[in-house]
């Protein structure tokens, strides 16, 4: 058996204490020091953007201009290998969290019981994206010691969560699960299922929901939820789950909008009356995703005259037809001059509409900027061309084919690497 390097002492500290952040930065310079220090600076990006608001000028860099500090890809093989025994597991499209690896998926549920102790010896793994399985596989691993290593669950690729989530509600191994997500949740059962799971420990423990594609109305789900009475979510994820202006009603009744910190809702028939009714009910909201659903001009009054906006930091109203009225009011709302990054993609935002934002008092503190498939021109460029740069402006998305290039030219030169063109 080869000796044991520093590299491999210090993986072992990780291991024995994965909340904390120090055993990885030692890790990180000591990768540095064998001359890997590309490595190290992931690792150390990593960790730092672990505990950074998605909506502040780090996490934007990494997300539009170092993806792959985000995703992992030139890292891949500093992940353990597998081998035959647990083929069925694989590494997640997004492996790593805080430099190392974190996220696995397994087509073959029994695979499990092999490969997640032979991976975690080599890394923290916390994350399981799992597959369709059958009622008895469900339960044996239920039974697994490893469990509590785990804290975040995803159940793809199943036609039902119903009999998995009974399992995994009952199981006194899960104990430490606070996010979970659902995906393909179009299943008449589940607002019964969601009722099980919310009056069991599994459920109470719970910080964060994401629901895929369940299309019908929302409002039995949100009453499910709710009826438990010690929910603690704070972060709603919601993607064409039928969430109307019905559901943000009982979404406010049942207290659950007083605690949302964040609430993602794109794909969903919210209009502009459930905006205005939100507006009455949340409390605490810093990301607000409102894209493609089915807003209008006059949403801009709803979102800008309430003072329960002021908390926003990150505001998405993509694909949503605005236009330029609708643009200024929000430009220049006061509730609204925290937001760090706006989402204003497909809006029918035009060179008008750019003049109002460069002047409004939501331009100073902007991180972020989206203004891809707007019909602007060399026109609304010139705007920002005159606009006073956002100190801490990193991410300036502007739409390609109407620009020439040489306003594009211009632009770079003031706005340097914060500035790029897409449609």
């Amino acid at each position: 058996m080869p000796a044991m390097t520093d590299l491999d002492a210090l993986r072992l500290a990780v291991l024995a204490a994965p909340d904390d952040d120090l055993p990885r930065l030692v890790y990180a310079d000591c990768a540095e020091e064998n001359g890997d220090p590309e490595y190290a600076e992931f690792i150390r990006a990593q960790i730092e953007l672990a505990k950074t608001p998605e909506y502040e000028p780090f996490a934007v860099y990494c997300h539009t201009r170092r993806p792959e500090w985000v995703t992992g890809e030139l890292w891949s093989d500093a992940l353990p290998r597998r081998d035959a025994s647990y083929e069925p597991v694989v590494w997640a499209e997004r492996p790593f969290r805080r430099g190392f690896g974190w996220a696995v998926r397994a087509a073959h549920l029994p695979a499990l019981a092999t490969a997640v102790p032979q991976l975690a010896s080599r890394d923290p793994i916390g994350e399981l994206h799992l597959g369709t399985a059958t009622l008895d596989q469900w339960r044996t691993f239920a039974t697994y010691d490893w469990l509590p290593r785990v804290r975040s669950l995803v159940l793809a690729g199943i036609s039902s969560p119903n009999e998995p989530l009974a399992c995994l509600r009952d199981s006194p191994h899960l104990t430490e699960v606070t996010s979970l997500r659902l995906e393909h949740t179009n299943v008449p059962s589940l607002p019964f299922i969601l009722e099980d799971l919310f009056a069991a420990p599994l459920g109470r423990r719970l910080t964060a929901l994401a629901m895929r594609l369940g299309y019908a109305s929302a409002d039995e789900h949100i009453e499910a939820i709710a009826s438990g009475g010690k929910v603690v979510l704070n972060d709603f994820d919601l993607y064409q789950m039928g969430f109307g202006p019905a559901a943000a009603r009982v979404f406010v009744d049942t207290k659950l909008a007083k605690q949302a910190e964040v609430l993602r809702l794109p794909g969903n028939p919210l209009q502009t009356s459930g905006v205005e009714i939100l507006a009455a009910g949340v409390e605490r909201v810093r990301v607000l995703d409102l894209s493609n659903t089915h807003l209008d001009a006059d949403v801009a009054e709803a979102l800008a005259g309430s003072p329960a906006f002021a908390v926003v930091r990150k505001l998405v109203l993509s694909r949503n037809r605005l236009g330029a009225d609708a643009i200024k009011v929000i430009a220049r709302s006061p509730h609204l001059a925290g937001v760090r990054s706006l989402g204003l993609a497909m809006t029918h935002t035009d060179n008008a509409a750019v003049r109002s934002l460069r002047s409004g008092t939501i331009w100073p503190n902007l991180v972020e900027l989206d203004l891809t498939g707007n019909p602007i021109d060399d026109g609304g460029a010139r705007f920002l061309l005159t606009a006073v740069p956002a100190p801490d402006l990193t991410s300036l998305r502007l739409p390609a084919r109407r620009l020439s290039d040489g306003m594009k030219a211009q632009l770079r030169d003031k706005f340097g690497d914060a500035v790029g063109f897409a449609e």
